[in-house]
């Protein structure tokens, strides 16, 4: 008798560590997490021919029959222990895919990893950084750059800073109430990347599946001190000390 395999999703914001903490799940034998198969276009979808007609099947299914497809492709378990997709709050809340955020909803088995990065401005930094070289991922097995000279400083206007900061931490609050009924294991972008974190264990657990050492696929796209980094710093960290987000801050 075969045993269903466990069924999750990965939630979160932008530019938390959700396309690396997928990379090291789908390196375990037993798992697989699909990426953001409900982006605008559908991509991250795991075990597919890129070059098949089946990339044009699979997103008309998606777009006409969303649940059904969220049952039968994304959760389609296979021989796998696991299985799973990252699903960000911004596309759960989107209007056109609110039969798939019921669906989620409603069916308690279904398990959540709530991943958030618990440094605000580093992951503003990164979405910044991002938007400016529209480059979101850099995997350990892309071609080494050229040498090039200092990273160019950003500007980091004050008041849009502190909105997304609160925004993100009301989406937080808001998604950690939506799947209160639901299996739920949180973990952040730093206990990921701390090498002395249990947390990766603690979610093979979570997923039942054996515990085995995960490989990371991507590096860091910005390894840079905060100070070398927003040209404005010195107005950042006056106008953050001011708030509830000072710890943001390095000391």
């Amino acid at each position: 008798m075969s045993i269903q395999a466990t069924r999750f999703i990965i939630t979160c914001a932008g530019r938390t560590g959700s396309t690396m903490l997928r990379l090291m799940l789908n390196s375990h034998p037993q798992i697989v997490c699909h990426g953001e198969v409900f982006s605008p276009r559908l991509i991250g979808f795991e075990r597919k021919d890129k070059n098949s007609p089946i990339n044009q099947l699979l997103e008309k299914t998606r777009n006409e029959r969303p649940v059904d497809f969220l049952r039968d492709y994304v959760f389609y378990g296979g021989p796998y222990q696991a299985i799973g997709a990252k699903i960000k709050y911004s596309e759960l809340e989107q209007p056109r895919w609110s039969a798939v955020f019921d669906s989620l909803l409603a069916d308690r088995d279904i398990r959540v990893v709530h991943l958030i990065r618990e440094n605000r401005l580093q992951r503003l930094v990164s979405a910044i950084i991002a938007q400016l070289t529209d480059v979101r991922v850099v995997l350990v097995s892309d071609p080494q750059p050229e040498p090039r000279g200092p990273v160019r400083k950003i500007v980091v206007d004050v008041e849009s800073c502190i909105r997304d900061f609160t925004a993100v931490q009301a989406a937080e609050a808001r998604f950690r109430r939506h799947f209160s009924g639901h299996r739920t294991f949180e973990v952040s972008y730093e206990d990921i990347i701390d090498e002395r974190s249990r947390q990766l264990l603690d979610l093979q657990r979570f997923l039942g599946v054996e515990e085995t050492e995960l490989t990371p696929y991507t590096v860091k796209q910005s390894a840079g001190r905060l100070e070398d980094v927003i040209e404005n710093y010195s107005e950042v960290r006056e106008a953050l000390c001011q708030t509830e987000f000072a710890y943001c801050l390095p000391d």
